[in-house]
């Protein structure tokens, strides 16, 4: 099943992907991603877990950036809530 993504997620995933100054960080957030979508219960993608709403949060860093996923589970599959600075 694909990794479904919040429009605000795709959008900030694309704006990476062009940013060639973040080309190290766009890696590690794409292997992070491939991992969430070919196996979701890796502890490397379940690094933190938040209750409200009840989602897992994966730390990447690249490039000089602190960047998280925020993924959940939803009825439709596994979805990437959101993808940005890690202000935690």
């Amino acid at each position: 099943m694909s990794l479904l993504f919040s429009p605000e997620a795709e959008r900030q995933l694309a704006a990476l992907r062009t940013d060639h100054s973040c080309g190290v960080l766009y890696e590690r957030v794409n292997e992070m991603l491939d991992l969430i979508e070919s196996d979701p219960t890796d502890r490397r993608v379940r690094r933190r877990r938040y209750r409200q709403p009840p989602v897992w949060g994966v730390p990447v860093s690249g490039s000089g950036h602190d960047w998280l996923i925020l993924w959940g589970e939803t009825a439709d599959g596994n979805a990437v809530l959101y993808l940005g600075t890690d202000v935690a």
